[in-house]
């Protein structure tokens, strides 16, 4: 706790002449027996000689002066410079030593201390203590035992321009208004603490700033503590950005801004630690390294605003920690790099937005692990060993630019979470996309995606042409409203799975095999989409068929098949007997005679039969007929007269949503 304003009498209240004081001050080699020095009414004192007193008062009512060039002033109780309201000290250290127990810059008064060399060790300091004061290290040293307080009750500035400054604790804007201004040399403290009652305010332009224990910016209610580094170094065990202690009595608020230099944290970073802190963050160069843990939005407000430079957490970066944290950040530029897993709303709220820069994270990503968690990707780079979006939380991760690359799995909605995963823009690239109960949307974009795909939740592709670069396993729902897809491996579909295209711009292309198991009937509806198998690794794919073997209700139906080029292999792709493959376009099979010689029944125990619309035009070079499949089981290419249009959409139970994409942008011919 800061000291508390102390008069004493101990014969401190004896006048002298200030013309008589100086001479036998100047005269006696020391003044052994005296208990109390004034210096008052203008009056100046030059030391040496050496001097040793109880009590020294600067600047009592009027102007005091006391200026040492060696020698030492030994104060065993009270230092004071500007004691009543009217009274001010001024104190110049050139060279030699000064001690005191308790060193007041400005008690009551106005107090000034100007080091330029020697050594002042008091145990407690304070500066403003209830009325203005000011320090100036220029060269030498200061070296505080215990506590120094710049703005206790007052106003304290500490101008910190070369030399060495040494304190166990050193509080500014304690229970006042404070200020220290670090331009060169060395300050080292065990705590550090700016704002920690009042308003506290630390200027880095250079020099050196080492924090052997705890930096704290706005402690308890009601605080502000403010810190701008230009350039220089600091160092801190761990700091505490928005502390809120006593938070239920009012906010404390933290501010950091990097400008430049060089910030290391050798354990944990807090910003808005507790319910009733905030801490803010502005990097806009230098470096930043923290190498333990940083946490934005412990349990209270924390944002993080990254214009520039290099942000470095060894340990874990989490946004949103506890029930109450609420945690951003801001990523404009510069490169942030995690050593541990990045975690954007653990228990709280946690939002990470990135319009340019790198985001490296070595761990992995959680995205509401326990909270709501947001990620936005406009531009820049992602990277990240594992990404979860929904754990047991809420979770939404936007892309609308930029690169993601995951080395293992992107999982999207784990079980127990809810995640959902709209893509925009960009490049999405991953070993492993799982979608165990999560959504997956594809919008408004061209793109690429590479990475293996299980979906057991929702993928949906809307107004896009998009390439899935690996195997697509699907058994829960892929919706096509309207869009171009294409498969450059196989797209495999569960008992549990379906496709639905309502209109003929959504299109469907395999290059491998399709796989098709669903038992979906009821779910399935592509009767007005496109299916077409294209090259891949060859031109031969294996085609599974789901449904029975008649034709009626067609619930897996096609409106056209395209295998112009290449060569099918049916399977029967479900538990029923024989199978039948709806269609009413048929683009590119090939025959001799009534034989087709580039369809074939690979299926040794099923009947499998294919029908076509015998009225549409693009099959007229089939003449109308039926042709056999050869192999397995056998089957035919059946000539159909087609059901009307209302019966095929009342079958499906969607009667006039087939309309809808006519109204949307056409994306392929």
């Amino acid at each position: 706790m800061a000291p508390q304003n102390r008069k004493t009498g101990w014969g401190r209240h004896l006048l002298y002449g200030a013309g008589l004081l100086a001479l036998l001050l100047l005269l006696a080699p020391a003044w052994a027996g005296a208990v109390d020095l004034v210096v008052d009414g203008g009056a100046t004192k030059i030391v040496p000689p050496s001097i040793t007193y109880d009590f020294e008062t600067i600047g009592r009512t009027g102007l005091g002066t006391l200026t040492q060039f060696s020698g030492s002033n030994t104060v065993s109780n009270e230092l004071i410079l500007g004691d009543q309201p009217t009274g001010r000290g001024i104190y110049k250290l050139f060279g030699g030593s000064l001690s005191a127990d308790l060193a007041y810059i400005g008690y009551g008064g106005t107090g000034n201390f100007t080091h330029l060399g020697g050594t002042f060790t008091p145990d407690t300091m304070s500066i403003g203590n209830v009325s203005t004061g000011s320090y100036t290290l220029i060269s030498g040293l200061l070296s505080v035992t215990h506590s120094e307080y710049v703005g206790n009750l007052g106003s304290g500035t500490f101008t910190h321009i070369g030399g060495t400054h040494t304190a166990a604790r050193l509080s500014v804007g304690d229970a006042g208004s404070g200020s220290y201004n670090l331009v060169g040399g060395l300050l080292s403290t065990g705590v550090e603490v700016i704002g920690y009652e009042g308003t506290g305010s630390f200027s880095q332009i250079g020099g050196t700033n080492k924090v052997t224990n705890t930096l704290g910016l706005g402690v308890s209610a009601g605080s502000s503590g403010t810190y701008h580094m230009i350039g220089g170094q600091l160092q801190a065990a761990q700091e505490f950005i928005g502390y809120g202690f006593l938070g239920a009595l009012g906010l404390s608020t933290g501010s950091f801004s990097q400008v430049g230099g060089d910030h290391v944290v050798d354990s944990n970073l807090n910003l808005g630690f507790f319910s009733g802190g905030s801490g803010t963050y502005h990097m806009i160069g230098g470096r930043l390294q923290v190498d333990g843990n940083e946490v934005i939005g412990n349990g209270g407000t924390g944002s993080f605003t990254h214009a520039s430079g290099n942000h470095t957490v060894n340990g874990s970066l989490t946004l949103g920690k506890a029930v109450t944290g609420s945690g951003t950040y801001d990523m404009k530029s510069g490169n942030l790099s995690v050593g541990g897993d990045e975690i954007i709303g653990d228990e709280g709220n946690g939002s990470f937005t990135q319009s340019s820069g790198n985001n490296k994270v070595s761990g992995d990503l959680y995205l509401g692990k326990e909270g709501r968690g947001t990620y936005n990707l406009k531009v820049g780079t992602l990277k990240a060993t594992d990404e979860i979006i929904g754990t047991l939380g809420t979770a939404t991760f936007n892309q609308t630019g930029g690169n993601n690359t995951v080395a293992n799995s992107l999982v999207i909605g784990a079980v127990g979470g809810s995640g959902t995963y709209n893509l925009t823009g960009g490049k999405l690239t991953a070993g492993l996309i799982d979608i165990p109960n999560g959504v997956l949307n594809v919008t408004n974009v061209v793109t690429t995606v590479d990475g293996n795909v299980n979906n057991v939740g929702t993928v949906k592709t809307t107004n896009a042409i998009v390439t899935w670069n690996g195997s697509f396993t699907n058994d829960a729902a892929y919706i096509s409203d309207p869009s171009k897809q294409t498969f450059n491996s196989d797209l495999s579909v569960g008992g549990t799975g379906y496709l639905v295209g309502l209109t003929s711009q959504d299109l469907f292309i395999i290059k491998n095999d399709f796989i098709n198991h669903s038992i979906q009937d009821g779910l399935w509806n592509t009767a007005q989409a496109g299916l077409k198998f294209i090259t891949g690794t060859d031109t031969s794919h294996n085609f599974f068929i789901s449904g029975d073997g008649s034709a009626a209700g067609h619930p897996f139906a096609w409106h056209s098949l395209n295998i112009t080029g290449q060569t099918l292999h049916l399977q029967d792709g479900d538990a029923d007997a024989d199978g039948a493959q709806w269609l009413e376009a048929l683009i590119g099979a090939k025959f001799t005679g009534t034989t087709l010689t580039n369809i074939f029944n690979d299926d040794p125990n099923n009947l499998l039969n294919l029908y076509y619309d015998k009225n549409l035009g693009i099959n007229a070079y089939l003449g109308g007929l039926d042709y056999t499949i050869t192999g397995g089981a056998g089957g035919m290419l059946i000539a159909h007269t087609p059901l009307p249009p209302s019966a095929l959409l009342l079958g499906s139970g969607l009667l006039g949503l087939g309309l809808l994409g006519w109204r949307r942008k056409r994306l392929m011919g």
